[in-house]
């Protein structure tokens, strides 16, 4: 949930938090979309990479010209997910990277108190309604009718051709049931109507 949490409002809400959590013992310097922070007479890049892809070649290459614009020691980049390459090209720059994951950063946020409120974080319960209009939209009434009638056929080559059968006829139900019910639900969206 808290991966989801930050994917969905961004780097900037990462940021927030782990700044209030580091503010407490070093000094930090923002960098716009990032941070800069001292710790032991050396600078550390903080590289907010959360995404809902890979941490990518480009982003270790970015963080890089950032820590070398800014004369970083050390680039730490916060991501949910490393691609292989993207730490092979990290063997190749001269500041040490390190790559902080979910779970360390849950962990330390949690111990200062940071992690957003479990409101933030719960995922709203979806209507039974939409999973009906997701499974029974138009466009799904040709697979169905391609579903039933290809277990249809089949049933005439095996030996258990009752569950084949009632296989194909739920499936041509579905047809027809997604037929109907897109009929019926056509012109209830009062923003795309004529």
């Amino acid at each position: 949930n808290f991966i989801r949490y930050v994917l969905l409002n961004g780097n900037a809400a990462l940021k927030t938090f782990v700044e209030k959590a580091l503010a407490q013992n070093f000094d930090l310097q923002d960098l716009g979309e990032h941070t800069l922070l001292s710790y032991k007479d050396k600078t550390v890049l903080i590289y907010y990479a959360y995404k809902f892809g890979s941490l990518s070649e480009e982003d270790v290459a970015k963080s890089y010209r950032l820590a070398k614009q800014s004369g970083a020691d050390a680039i730490y980049a916060l991501t949910n997910h490393l691609d292989r390459k993207a730490l092979a090209v990290a063997e190749y720059i001269p500041q040490r990277f390190n790559v902080t994951g979910t779970t360390t950063l849950y962990k330390y946020l949690l111990k200062k108190g940071l992690i957003p409120n479990k409101d933030a974080l719960r995922r709203k319960s979806g209507k039974a309604t939409d999973l009906l209009k997701t499974v029974l939209k138009a466009g799904n009434a040709k697979y169905y009718v391609w579903a039933g009638l290809t277990t249809a056929l089949l049933a005439l080559f095996t030996p258990i051709t009752t569950y084949y059968v009632a296989f194909s006829f739920v499936n041509l139900a579905l047809a027809l049931l997604t037929i109907f019910f897109s009929e019926r639900s056509e012109g209830k969206n009062e923003l795309f109507r004529e």
